[in-house]
């Protein structure tokens, strides 16, 4: 039972990999019952209209073929926020956000973000996650964070990045993908 919070969830990376990739686990019964998306985005997109364009896209780009029960019951679980990652009141809003939904699925006080948004606000993301309390693990709660994309532009600004969310996040909150250099690897 999780919540999975995606920023820059109105990308491309979210519609064509993302949400048709949970939608084959859904069908597959390897999600469980008591999960639910938030995405966020900075364009001021009504939830309703977002659900619709995320339902969209897994029926353009689901690869097999479609299970209207499991759209349906993706359907409730597909939520938005949109505002500023810069902005602390954001996270105060997708905090209530996040609380609400828990109580609305019976889910767990676990969170995981995907970083789809571009790189440069990788840290600043996290440094608001921890401001706002939204990083840090109590009792049973626990976060996770995935790092999509590439993870700094060298090994200068890698290093930098890694420590800047190591003060927020412990390694096994962490988790880094970079897609283009996994590519070959994953198709050997």
């Amino acid at each position: 039972p999780t919540i999975l919070i995606i920023f820059g969830a109105t990308g491309d990376l979210t519609q064509r990999k993302l949400l048709p990739a949970l939608y084959i686990l859904a069908r597959a019964r390897l999600l469980s019952s008591r999960f639910a998306i938030i995405g966020t985005a900075v364009e001021p997109i009504a939830a309703d209209a977002f659900r619709e364009k995320m339902l969209q896209a897994i029926r353009a780009y689901a690869t097999d073929e479609l299970d209207q029960e499991v759209l349906a019951w993706f359907e409730p679980r597909i939520h938005y926020i949109s505002g500023d990652v810069r902005e602390p009141e954001f996270y105060a809003r997708l905090r209530a956000l996040c609380e609400q939904i828990r109580a609305d699925h019976a889910i767990e006080d676990k969170h995981f973000y995907y970083l789809a948004t571009s790189p440069v606000f990788f840290g600043e993301i996290v440094r608001q996650l921890g401001q706002a309390g939204l990083a840090s693990e109590e009792k049973d709660s626990w976060r996770r964070v995935i790092f999509e994309k590439p993870f700094g532009h060298d090994l200068e600004s890698a290093r930098q990045l890694n420590a800047d969310i190591k003060e927020v996040l412990r390694e096994r909150q962490i988790y880094r993908i970079d897609h283009y250099l996994g590519k070959e690897t994953v198709q050997n």
